[in-house]
């Protein structure tokens, strides 16, 4: 129990720290700015992207933590989980910074496969989706897991964390692409973006 709590403390340490103004350095690099901010034991993963969402000027980063249930237990394999964080300019050199989300290990460590803003919910404001993937290797079943993770606009935050939405993620979610030792094998339904915008469209949402 005591080390699932240190486990814990540090996510909601990062946590506690959403929604709080940060300054960019004058002539300071996308890479360098998100960088000063990582949680800790962490590593930026994936390329920083700067857009607009909601007519908004943001920073999207992901952080690769590593972390151990039992960080005294020198045996024990670290496992890592991705940390989204979204960077929302305020002015001039000035942001907020919002926690998205914890993509977590299953299994394995995860890998940003793709993200992309696409209209997702009753409103006609446009959502956050991100496709996340997982190497599978046991014994009887090899592939990759893809799961789609869908966080509505920055019009419905939640203390301060964008609001995920369960409903639409599981609709989305790919599944594995995977081969069984029994001679089995599945597509996974959805990988890509545009496969992702296709199943949108058909569902009556427009991106």
């Amino acid at each position: 129990m005591r080390h699932c709590l240190i486990v814990t403390t540090l996510l909601y340490s990062f946590f506690l720290a959403s929604g709080q103004e940060v300054q960019r350095k004058k002539d300071e690099t996308l890479e360098r700015f998100v960088e000063r901010f990582k949680p800790e034991h962490s590593t930026v993963t994936h390329k920083v992207i700067q857009t607009n969402w909601d007519l908004k000027p943001v920073i999207l980063a992901f952080y690769d933590q590593a972390y151990k249930l039992r960080p005294n237990s020198p045996d024990e394999q670290e496992d890592h989980r991705i940390l989204a964080v979204l960077f929302v300019k305020s002015k001039t050199n000035h942001y907020q910074k919002i926690f998205i989300d914890t993509i977590p290990t299953e299994g394995g460590a995860p890998t940003i496969e793709s993200f992309f803003f696409a209209n997702a919910d009753k409103d006609l404001k446009k959502e956050l989706v991100i496709i996340a993937s997982w190497n599978v290797q046991h014994y009887d079943v090899s592939g990759t897991l893809y799961q789609t993770f869908v966080y509505d606009n920055m019009s419905n935050l939640k203390d301060n964390k964008l609001r995920f939405l369960k409903y639409i993620s599981n609709k989305l979610s790919g599944g594995c692409e995977c081969d069984w030792q029994d001679e089995r094998s599945r597509k996974a339904k959805f990988t890509t973006a545009a496969s992702i915008k296709d199943e949108l469209k058909r569902l009556g949402y427009k991106y």
